[in-house]
């Protein structure tokens, strides 16, 4: 009762430092589309991938179920991405034409896991990602250009903004950071042509109906289980039976533990860290002797989480440590994939 009381006197302190930083954000929004701030056009469609929360709504495997879908149509498709909390800087080639040339600390731990997932595509990384999108044309002869993370980054001009939502994420009475999630005051959601609500399941409650734009729900789902070699071992259902130490570094690490025990694995420790957390030898050790305690017969983490895994130099794992692939599921993907072709087609 007591943490609680705190919380909530701490936003209540900080609400008029996120009003400050919404009406920042919400001139530089006007500036955009009045023109005074320019946006660098290219010839090739742009979609972004975004969202209005901090955080958690699922954009790297929405990126990838886009990328797969439409390399039907599109023969070279680059991402680009800032690569939020990677040790490199500036604009980097994290991988092309089915070579990977960063590990996960270097290039980011979503593009790493891009990159690694969409061998065909090129990813890229920049703080400004307007060089990211002309080095991807001019080096590569991209046909399509997925801006990862961009929904704030206006300095592309993009054929289509798809922004998802967590369902999940406090919507009423939520503020703009610090005070509270939103990374610009929520009516902005307007500014997307399409709407993917994430986290949903059968008894969700849509945080709000989008007017015009058209809109679809999706869910996690488990996939393959991956070892350290990167390599396909099983699916969620085959490690059921086994007792399980699971830890994530995402932006909601339960939602992580959630999904693995609806799906029947017995999950008898769990750790949660920070998104994008930098893990250490000594963090693994520490899960080492947890599972021991726990008579874990092995540790679970998510694929995000792998890469960074794999850069540690521990000479022996005591405990196997594996990797759930996770996807989306749509209640219409047949539906999603055209209504994206049909407003990329119209806007070109």
């Amino acid at each position: 009762m007591m943490q609680k009381q705190i919380l909530k006197i701490t936003q209540l302190i900080l609400i008029p430092f996120g009003l400050l930083y919404g009406i920042i954000l919400q001139i530089r929004n006007w500036l955009y589309d009045w023109g005074i701030f320019k946006s660098a056009s290219f010839d090739v469609p742009i979609i972004s991938v975004g969202n209005i929360t901090v955080g958690g709504t699922g954009k790297t495997p929405f990126v990838l179920f886009l990328a797969k879908n439409l390399a039907d149509k599109y023969q070279k498709i680059a991402i680009v991405s800032r690569g939020y909390g990677r040790k490199s800087s500036g604009l980097q080639i994290v991988s092309a034409k089915n070579q990977i040339f960063m590990d996960a600390l270097q290039a980011g731990d979503e593009p790493f896991q891009i990159a690694r997932a969409l061998p065909e595509s090129y990813v890229i990384v920049s703080e400004k990602r307007a060089e990211g999108v002309r080095l991807a044309i001019e080096k590569f002869q991209a046909d399509l250009i997925i801006l990862d993370d961009a929904f704030q980054h206006r300095a592309v001009k993009r054929d289509l903004d798809i922004l998802l939502v967590n369902a999940r994420e406090p919507w009423r009475n939520n503020f703009p950071i610090p005070a509270g999630s939103l990374r610009e005051f929520k009516y902005n959601y307007k500014r997307a042509q399409i709407i993917v609500f994430t986290n949903t399941d059968s008894n969700t409650k849509l945080l709000f109906e989008p007017e015009k734009q058209p809109f679809f729900k999706s869910s996690p789902r488990l996939k393959e289980v991956l070892d350290l070699e990167n390599r396909v071992v099983g699916t969620v259902s085959d490690f059921q039976s086994k007792k399980v130490l699971a830890f994530a570094g995402i932006a909601h690490p339960q939602n992580f533990e959630k999904a693995l025990t609806d799906a029947g694995v017995r999950v008898l420790c769990f750790s949660g860290f920070s998104d994008h957390y930098e893990f250490t030898e000594k963090n693994l050790q520490k899960l080492f002797m947890d599972a021991q305690k726990y008579e874990c017969e092995l540790l679970l983490c998510t694929e995000k989480d792998l890469g960074k895994i794999q850069t540690l130099k521990l000479y022996e794992f005591p405990l196997p440590v594996l990797a759930v692939r996770m996807s989306l599921s749509f209640d219409d993907e047949e539906k999603l994939i055209r209504t994206v072709n049909e407003q990329v087609n119209y806007t070109n």
